[in-house]
């Protein structure tokens, strides 16, 4: 054992604090150029961080809409069984089934495709905070010819969708509350002008989603009724079929005439002012901490292996040499 290792050990063989810490000091200058070398190297990297804004909504179920056919199966039960109606086990509760249906692959393809995304979301090589416009990254997709640029340099007409999808996916935040089933959605964007202008998108077309779903199914369920009505001779019948398609015209009267179909804002989007992340300055300290104690650490797993140093600023030097035996 070297003479300088044997003096951190104590006579019981503990190591004794206090000459650590002596031993720390007496590379106070090391540690404080390298740790400031750490700290410079968090700073640039906290900086190159794109910043990232969160716009919020608040939702409440509209508790007044129901399915086309499935709020007539419900109203006349078996009576819509007997002429075709087919299911009936009740209303459908869009509220719940639009869950899910916020991050599907089919509404999500369809939200990026209505809403031209595909090229903010794949080819965007930067984003201006100010005013919410991008630029594009040239080498994804060439403005001139419109064309989209493979990894390779060369023109393709294939864009993976789900890299898109991948993207708005990951953006896109959707919890409910099973107390209250107020509804809470949140996007993420380099831009508080886009994060606010997506997530009205996102709520829009998810009411438009089901309203046209639940449109399709009232006429067509309106245009089997009044086949069946022209079928049907028997009066009892025909005052069925007559309430059933009145049922499915105030289905439709409904669907085109509310704005908020599933959801009704409670809180509507906002344009955020401060961003979430990153947090730069956590970053910088966690990241300067970090390459303080690496370099005390460095300091003692040196001596520890028999190994002290020299170093200095101006000049700059830093020279390494075996500490001598006591033997």
């Amino acid at each position: 054992m070297n003479l300088e290792l044997e003096q951190i050990y104590q006579s019981d063989g503990n190591i004794d604090i206090i000459k650590l810490i002596k031993i720390v000091w007496s590379k106070w200058l090391f540690i404080i150029v390298f740790s400031c070398f750490f700290s410079i190297g968090s700073i640039l990297y906290a900086l190159s961080l794109d910043p990232v804004y969160k716009s919020e909504a608040l939702l409440a179920p509209d508790t007044d809409q129901s399915g086309g056919m499935s709020s007539l199966v419900s109203s006349f039960g078996g009576l819509a069984g007997i002429v075709g109606g087919g299911n009936t086990q009740g209303t459908t509760d869009n509220a719940r089934l639009a869950l899910p249906v916020f991050k599907s692959r089919d509404f999500l393809y369809q939200f990026i495709e209505k809403r031209n995304l595909l090229i903010p979301l794949l080819a965007a090589e930067s984003w201006d905070v100010e005013n919410g416009t991008f630029t594009i990254n040239p080498q994804r997709y060439n403005e001139q010819t419109n064309q989209w640029i493979d990894e390779n340099g060369n023109v393709t007409s294939e864009v993976s969708a789900y890299d898109a999808y991948s993207k708005i996916l990951s953006s896109l935040t959707v919890t409910e509350d099973r107390f209250t089933r107020l509804v809470k959605v949140e996007m993420l964007h380099p831009t508080p002008q886009k994060a606010k202008e997506w997530l009205e998108w996102v709520i829009e077309d998810l009411n438009e989603y089901f309203r046209e779903a639940d449109r399709k199914e009232a006429e067509e369920a309106i245009a089997y009724l009044q086949e069946k009505m022209s079928k049907n001779n028997l009066s009892n019948l025909d005052k069925m079929f007559s309430a059933l398609v009145e049922s499915q015209t105030k289905t439709l009267m409904m669907v085109n005439s509310k704005k908020g179909y599933v959801y009704r804002t409670l809180d509507k989007a906002y344009e955020p002012k401060q961003r979430v992340s990153p947090r730069r300055t956590l970053i910088v300290v966690a990241i300067s901490g970090i390459g303080g104690l690496i370099t005390v650490f460095f300091v003692l797993i040196l001596y520890f292996l028999g190994y002290g140093f020299s170093f200095s600023v101006f000049p700059p030097k830093l020279s390494f040499h075996k500490i001598p035996d006591i033997n």
